[in-house]
């Protein structure tokens, strides 16, 4: 017995099509602001980020892609670099101590 695989993600139909794209351009939009904001304040690395609190880089990377409780810590890729912010390590400890 065969059974058809449904790709997952791909939206059913045009509408849906649409919609996800224009959700997807909003993402990108507030990312482009975020990045904006970040580049203003004093940029680190994610390794110096571990250092500063503490913390094995890999924990820095498990906040910046899963978060804790739903924040996750904000970074920005600068060509094959990704990097945060002090102000931005700072929000997301404050944030996730409630």
């Amino acid at each position: 017995m065969q059974h058809k695989q449904k790709h997952k993600g791909l939206p059913k139909n045009r509408h849906s099509l649409d919609v996800s794209i224009r959700k997807q351009e909003r993402i990108e939009h507030a990312d482009e602001r975020e990045s904006l904001v970040i580049l203003t304040e004093d940029v680190i690395s994610l390794s110096e980020a571990a250092r500063e609190v503490d913390v094995h880089v890999g924990t820095i990377h498990r906040w910046r892609q899963r978060g804790v409780r739903g924040i996750r810590l904000k970074t920005l890729r600068v060509g094959g670099k990704i990097l945060t912010s002090r102000q931005a390590l700072t929000a997301f400890l404050v944030a996730t101590q409630r």
